[in-house]
C-alpha cells in the first residue's frame, strides 16, 4: 500500500486484511476500502475508510468510529440492496459513485 507517501501515512495490506477480518461474519458481503486511503492520498491525519457491506438488514449503527494502532476507523454498514438502489438513481449515482470508482 506504500504509494511514495509522506512520514507518517503508510498504511500495510496486513493492517487492513487486520481490520477487514475483524469486520467480517456470516452477512459480509464485502468490504471496501475507500477514501483517500484507497485512493493513496493519505495525509498523517487521514481516517481510514470502510464501507462494509452486508446481505441481511443491518442491527445497530450504520456509522461507527474506532481507533486501532493509533489511526481512526470509519465503518459504514449498509445492506447490498442500499448500494443497488443508490447506484441505479443517477441524482444519487454521480455522488457515491466518485468514490467507488478508488475503491480496493
Amino acid at each position: 500500500m506504500d504509494r511514495n507517501l509522506p512520514a507518517g501515512t503508510s498504511i500495510s495490506d496486513e493492517f487492513l486484511h487486520a481490520l477487514a477480518v475483524e469486520l467480517a461474519g456470516p452477512n459480509t458481503v464485502a468490504i471496501v476500502l475507500v477514501g483517500s486511503v484507497a485512493d493513496g492520498n493519505p495525509t498523517p491525519y487521514s481516517d481510514i475508510d470502510l464501507a462494509h457491506i452486508v446481505s441481511m438488514p443491518h442491527v445497530g449503527p450504520e456509522l461507527r468510529y474506532y481507533y486501532r494502532a493509533g489511526r481512526l476507523i470509519g465503518v459504514a454498514t449498509r445492506q447490498l440492496g442500499w448500494y443497488q438502489d443508490v447506484l441505479t438513481r443517477p441524482e444519487r449515482a454521480l455522488f457515491d459513485l466518485a468514490s467507488l470508482r478508488t475503491a480496493r
